[in-house]
């Protein structure tokens, strides 16, 4: 237990290197009663943690005291999103810093890889806990499962018919609020390398850590230190792997060990937890460097997994409003570069199959002749997820990955292989079992008796035998792909004339299973545990379905992505000892399948899924995929300009400009355009959306604002006329933006004035009310408060409405003022501000006049007053129960009750806060009026 004034006093404390609360863990308060003890929970979830205070008794001596009190983690979380400020690389800016110190369920976590990634995040000192029915996508079997989480991501931040077709087909897989706050420790480092001449290989210049095991536990550290997030423990000691995985896109480099390695470390914290006597494996966290020596080795050095890019990751994902600047550039560019960089599984492949050729075929002909002085960026990305449930009733463990330990003198394989199942739970009497409690033990561990004092975790035995895979007809566009071939060990995926698929073609296609499953897939043959594989898009969700979405390279894209010219460029692609092996390769590509059960068993058959790139020229032009902000979005009235990304579907080089070209030509029309945007052309840029082009838009003054659009394909070849232009339907792309109608405005801020309540603490509503702006009114909120002391505290309003409520519920007398600062979509922004004194009436209320009218006796008091009346002959005093007791018609300032001359009324009187005296507050007797109080 924890000594720390207004620290946790429970075993679930944190320790220095990161928060370390376990998986179904709960803070308890625990009472000696008649020698003894007993336990107290505080709120599930860790929604309240147990803090112990020094009490100071009347005769000056001083005694520990301990209680239970609202955790405040949302606000820590909260802190990241700033919507005023703008996101910049060092993450948790000053006020960040300032509400993360200044709240004690808070603290500020330091990530310092290398000198380009470094940031800061405001993590719960308390991590929460999650609902892990939930988490795992499953919830209720019997209830299917939830929807759209392709289109989650693309909210109204992205525009596009061609995007929105696509992703449509997408749906039936549901995502949490707990992959939103794991999210946050969701990032890519980005690796430079540079190529040196005369023969010299390449070599990191940049941010070369990131593919070291720094990267690994570090990000690990942050991402288990939001909640039940990443690799950690449950309360039995089981270390679950599947709920972090890095990836790494880009030929050059190595990536970082798999978050797999802090396993022993976990352990080592469940071991200390429990209280039992550790087996001296990890005393430290600068062990873990170590962990090659115990026989652990990173499954993906062997091949360039694809990844997430088109984002600056040294800023937090941050939902919806995180691009926002008050200014007016609205927060389309990072929810664009959100697209592409956090969801496994968006742009993985073309990095496979990248990976697979260039992996060692590159770097031993390419490398020595060509290149000289051409920069590679390498993406290092962490993808913090959802802890995992253990399979099945969480007995044993299914994965492979412990054979990975070539030395095992600490019997980890040992503790990992527990004996605890779902009984577990209902095994010590101080800890009550509970929903959470019970399913962070097991996929198949179900609460029952749920509330009833006799509740009890049970092991759900329905049968669910091994997935049967198929293919997911609905997802696929038929009037582009057919599945070909289909068996029960895999299909093709071709044209729907049953031919190979064009270069650059954005592909989604998927799997179904007949139970929930969890699907992954591996391009490299040597890659065959499921635990090693990449997730689908819906990550580590039990669902039915399971997609993918791909763009899949060319020839000509590959070898221009390792050639430093045009020239070098049409040497290597006239070599066939170079053009034909990659030809080869991409004519052939297989995708293995493994789905598992919520047993943790899979498919034995080796499932593959067939590809093949058709060859040739490219005689189609490109094509505007998608736009951030949307076409016809909403600026703030005030912009005088705009940050947007426009996605193309193949590398490309665009221009754009104010004035249409008057030119048929496409080649003259393009040079017509007076700005170059700055467009991603290497073949490794490729995101769900297709190719980056990002451009800062000047505003024009008027309702609608419009720009043209036009690019040229194949950069790579330079000037060279074979280049197609295009942007829509092989003309020019018009392009428009829409200006607020009003500035926005904050109409109104409540409460003001004085306010009187009976107690403390003293919960009250603030309530903001906006108006105006691009979308009538609805925007994000956040607020600040400052007390007579000129303590200052504050967090974001959690609607995005026109309507902003938020109910402070820990207050304390004196005066306070509270600012509030709100973003519309738009960019529109507006403050304003509300005073308030906070005043506490201990007085009960007083009677000021006692009266006898028309056959009634009337009582009047000097404030809006229940009374309470007996006339009970044999009663001397007010002692009666003042709730039980009858009352007296009125709840203001009179009240009145039919008068019986022969009887005695003892009268008393309470405020609306319960202030009553202790004894009567007035006597009333026949003929004689006495005990005014």
């Amino acid at each position: 237990m924890s000594n720390i004034i207004g620290r946790p006093v429970s075993s679930n404390s944190k320790i220095d290197i990161m928060s370390t609360d376990l998986v179904g863990s709960r803070h308890f308060r625990y009472v000696c009663e008649n020698g003894e003890v007993v336990s107290e929970p505080c709120a599930d979830y860790r929604k309240e943690v147990c803090v112990q205070n020094e009490k100071s008794l009347s005769n000056s001596k001083k005694i520990d005291e301990a209680i239970c009190r609202v955790n405040l983690w949302e606000q820590c979380i909260s802190a990241n999103s700033d919507v005023i400020g703008s996101l910049t690389g060092i993450g948790c800016g000053p006020s960040c810093i300032q509400k993360c110190n200044s709240n004690p369920d808070c603290r500020l976590q330091v990530t310092y890889v290398d000198e380009f990634f470094r940031f800061a995040t405001c993590v719960p000192r308390y991590p929460p806990g999650l609902d892990l029915s939930s988490t795992s996508g499953i919830g209720s079997m019997a209830q299917g499962y939830a929807s759209g989480i392709a289109q989650s991501y693309l909210s109204d931040s992205i525009g596009g018919s061609i995007a929105s077709g696509t992703l449509s087909s997408l749906g039936n897989n549901g995502g949490t609020d707990a992959s939103q706050v794991c999210d946050l420790a969701s990032k890519t480092c980005k690796v430079t390398y540079v190529k040196a001449c005369f023969g010299g290989g390449w070599k990191c210049v940049n941010n070369c850590e990131c593919q070291e095991s720094s990267f690994t536990i570090q990000m690990s550290n942050l991402c288990s230190s939001l909640g039940d997030c990443g690799i950690k423990s449950n309360i039995a000691g089981r270390v679950t792997l599947g709920g972090a995985f890095i990836m790494k896109r880009g030929s050059k480099g190595h990536a970082p060990p798999q978050p797999f390695i802090m396993l022993p470390f976990h352990l080592w914290i469940a071991t200390l937890q429990a209280k039992i006597q550790s087996g001296g494996f990890f005393k430290e966290q600068e062990n873990i460097l170590e962990l090659a020596g115990q026989g652990l080795s990173d499954p993906f050095l062997a091949i360039t997994s694809g990844a997430l890019s088109g984002v600056n990751l040294m800023t937090p994902n941050i939902p919806e409003y995180g691009g926002f600047s008050a200014g007016g550039a609205a927060g389309g560019a990072a929810a664009g570069a959100a697209i592409g960089s956090f969801i496994p599984g968006v742009g993985t492949i073309i990095g496979a199959v990248l990976g697979a050729v260039l992996g060692g075929f590159f770097e031993d002909i390419l490398a020595a002749l060509f290149g000289c002085g051409k920069v590679k960026e390498v993406k290092i990305s962490y993808n913090c997820q959802p802890w995992q449930r253990p399979s099945g009733d969480g007995r044993t463990v299914i994965s492979r990955i412990l054979e990975r330990f070539e030395r095992d003198e600490n019997g980890l394989i040992a503790r990992l292989n527990t004996k605890k199942g779902c009984e577990f739970c209902n095994n010590d009497k101080l800890k009550p079992c509970t929903k959470y409690r019970c399913e962070s033990l097991g996929m198949r561990c179900k609460l029952i008796n749920e509330g009833t004092g006799q509740d009890t975790c049970i092991t759900d035995s329905q049968a669910t035998g091994i997935p049967i895979i198929t293919p997911w007809e609905e997802v696929l566009n038929k009037t582009l792909f057919s599945y070909q071939d289909v068996s029960n060990n895999g299909f093709r995926v071709r044209t729907a004339g049953n031919d190979c698929i064009e270069a650059f073609t954005i592909l989604s296609f998927g799997v179904k299973t007949d139970v929930f499953s969890q699907c992954r897939w591996s391009m490299d043959n040597n890659i065959t545990e499921f635990d090693e594989m990449m997730p689908f898009l819906e990550q580590n969700l039990f669902t039915k379905n399971h997609s993918l979405i791909s763009i899949l390279p060319s020839v000509e894209s590959i070898i221009a992505s390792e050639t430093g010219n045009s020239e070098e460029f049409q040497q290597a692609i006239a070599n066939p000892d170079i053009y034909n092996p990659i030809l080869n390769q991409i004519g052939d590509l297989n995708i293995h399948v493994k789905c598992a059960n919520i047993d943790g068993k899979t498919n034995d058959q080796n499932y593959r899924i067939n590809f093949c790139v058709k060859p040739g020229p490219d005689l189609t032009p490109p094509v505007v995929y998608a736009t951030t902000p949307p076409e016809n979005a909403i600026v703030a009235l005030n912009a005088t300009q705009q940050e947007a990304i426009f996605f193309i579907n193949e590398p490309s080089e665009c221009r754009i400009d104010v004035i249409k070209p008057s030119s048929t030509n496409m080649q003259d029309a393009y040079f017509n355009l007076s700005n170059s945007m700055s467009c991603e052309t290497d073949v490794f840029a490729g995101t769900l959306l297709g190719f980056p082009c990002n451009a800062t838009l000047p505003l024009a003054t008027g309702n609608e604002i419009k720009f043209y659009i036009l690019c040229r394909d194949q950069p790579w070849l330079g000037e060279n006329n074979s280049r197609n232009f295009g942007a829509k339907e092989g003309g020019v792309y018009e392009y428009k933006l829409q200006r607020s109608p009003s500035e926005l405005k904050i109409t109104s801020v409540s409460p003001s004035g004085v306010i009187t309540r009976g107690a403390e603490p003293i919960s009250i509503e603030l309530e903001a009310i906006t108006s105006g702006g691009g979308y009538n009114g609805i925007a994000s909120c956040e607020f600040e408060g400052r007390d007579q002391n000129g303590n200052t505290w504050g967090d974001n309003f959690p609607e995005t409405a026109t309507s902003h409520k938020y109910l402070l519920s820990q207050m304390r007398r004196g005066n306070y003022t509270v600012n509030v600062k709100c973003l519309d979509a738009a960019g529109n922004y507006a403050e304003n501000s509300t005073s308030f004194n906070l005043m506490l009436d201990t007085q009960y209320p007083s009677v000021t006049r006692i009266y006898y009218q028309s056959g009634d006796l009337t009582v009047l008091t000097d404030e809006d007053a229940t009374c309470a009346y007996s006339n009970d002959n044999n009663s001397t005093t007010c002692g009666y129960d003042f709730e039980t007791a009858s009352k007296m018609n009125g709840n203001s300032r009179e009240h009145s009750i039919v008068w019986d001359v022969n009887s005695t009324f003892y009268i008393k009187c309470a405020d609306i806060w319960g202030n009553k005296p202790g004894s009567c507050s007035i006597i009333a007797k026949p003929n004689n009026v006495a005990g005014v109080r």
